[in-house]
C-alpha cells in the first residue's frame, strides 16, 4: 500500500517579477499542495539550500540567466555539494539555444524546460511536478 507523500516543496530561483508573479498564479490556480520559496538569484538560493536538512530539500525550479549567480552556476555547486548532489534541479529558461540545453544537461540537471508563453503552458509544467513528486522516490 502506497503511503500518502509530503506536500511538494518547491524553491523557485528567479530574477524577474513578473515571471515570479506567473510562477505564483499558476501554482495557485493548479490546486497543488505545496510548499513554495522564492530566490531571485543562485547566490541566494544555494544559501538557503545549505540551511535545509537533507530530507528536506524541495524541487529546485531556476532561471538560467540571473545576476550574481546563475542557473548553470547554481546548478554546478549543488552538484558539488555532498548533502545537496541528489536534489532535483530543473531548469526553467526562456533560452531555447541548444548550447544552453547541453550545457545544463552536462551540469546533470534534471530537466530543461523552455518558458511557455502562456499560463497554461506554466499548468502544464505544474502538473508535469505534481507527477514527478507523486511517482519518483527521492533518495
Amino acid at each position: 500500500m502506497l503511503q500518502r507523500r509530503k506536500p511538494l516543496k518547491i524553491l523557485l530561483v528567479e530574477d524577474d517579477v513578473v515571471d515570479v508573479m506567473g510562477f505564483k498564479r499558476a501554482l495557485r490556480k493548479s490546486g497543488l499542495e505545496c510548499s513554495f520559496e522564492q530566490c531571485s538569484n543562485g547566490k541566494e538560493a544555494l544559501e538557503l539550500l545549505k540551511t535545509k536538512q537533507e530530507h528536506d530539500v524541495p524541487i529546485v525550479v531556476s532561471d538560467l540567466k540571473m545576476p550574481i549567480m546563475d542557473g548553470i552556476t547554481l546548478l554546478q555547486e549543488i552538484r558539488k555539494d555532498p548533502r545537496l548532489q541528489k536534489s532535483p534541479v530543473f531548469i526553467l529558461s526562456s533560452s531555447d539555444a541548444r548550447q544552453d540545453v547541453e550545457m545544463a544537461y552536462r551540469s546533470f540537471a534534471t530537466g530543461y524546460v523552455v518558458k511557455p508563453g502562456d499560463s497554461a503552458g506554466l499548468s502544464r509544467f505544474l502538473g508535469f511536478l505534481k507527477q514527478y513528486g507523486e511517482f519518483c522516490e527521492s533518495p
